[in-house]
């Protein structure tokens, strides 16, 4: 579903208690080709992979014409040691942002999903989209990847965050990318942040009222995500005058897509 137009290589869980190994290949597109199978007790489920690696190739860039490879040079080195804004990524809220039109719809009254995976991809898109609204929020201020009065902070690779008042251990640490600035994913309870972040949040929780409350409603507790993006093992290579390939590793939840728009118009 998500990469109907890549190359990719990626486990399957499938269900066959005390039942033989089938031919795979036999049954399968000459497109798909078996790499290794294995047995195990228990099902692969969703939100259990680490990351995923990324081969990009940007074909055609009319940009790179005019002699300015180094520019974008210049631009990659700046996002491996700086990260990307962590946007969720626009297929987050689906087609013509539909998903995001059925939660406020949902939200507001005029019908409700019955299949819970629904929901949950109607839950998802609000959040999400409250989320990118205090990113775009920290990047006017240019602050998405530093620390101000009252952030809330993530351990690099970690989901855990915590609570410290600014001092230069924690400002170096965010410029080191060993830490991260967060910002909320809204749900029911007080908002951990304090000072000028939780102002933030506030504010754009007020102005997304409805998306805001009604996951409130639906009984998603406060969580929080960070603010940037660091891409790892980043490498670059010019293919030709027009085309460039990228290669990175992104933890899971992430968005390469989001990676992409701030190097590339697309």
């Amino acid at each position: 579903m998500k990469d109907r137009n890549a190359i990719t290589t990626q486990w399957f869980s499938i269900y066959l208690p005390r039942k033989e190994n089938p031919n795979w290949q036999d049954n399968l597109p000459d497109s798909v080709e078996i790499l290794e199978e294995t047995r195990h007790e228990r099902k692969l489920r969703l939100g259990t992979l680490q990351g995923n690696q990324f081969q990009i190739t940007i074909r055609n860039c009319e940009y790179l014409n005019d002699g300015n490879q180094e520019i974008l040079a210049q631009r990659i080195d700046y996002i491996r040691e700086h990260g990307v804004p962590n946007y969720f990524g626009i297929q987050r809220f689906g087609r013509d942002f539909n998903n995001l039109n059925k939660a406020e719809a949902w939200f507001s009254g005029q019908f409700k999903p019955r299949k819970r995976n629904l929901q949950g991809i109607f839950l998802s898109s609000a959040r999400s989209w409250i989320f990118n609204q205090i990113l775009s929020e920290r990047v006017k201020q240019q602050t998405w990847n530093q620390a101000i009065e009252g952030d809330i902070f993530m351990l690099n690779g970690s989901r855990s965050w915590f609570s410290e008042s600014l001092n230069k251990d924690i400002i170096q640490r965010i410029a080191n990318q060993e830490l991260h600035p967060t910002g909320a994913l809204w749900g029911k309870g007080e908002l951990p942040s304090t000072d000028k972040m939780k102002q933030l949040e506030e504010a754009i929780g007020e102005k997304n009222k409805l998306l805001s409350q009604g996951l409130i409603d639906n009984k998603l507790k406060q969580e929080r995500r960070s603010l940037r993006l660091p891409l790892k093992n980043l490498e670059h290579k010019w293919i030709n005058q027009t085309d460039l390939q990228l290669n990175f590793s992104l933890s899971s939840g992430t968005y390469a897509t989001s990676a992409l728009r701030e190097l590339i118009n697309l």
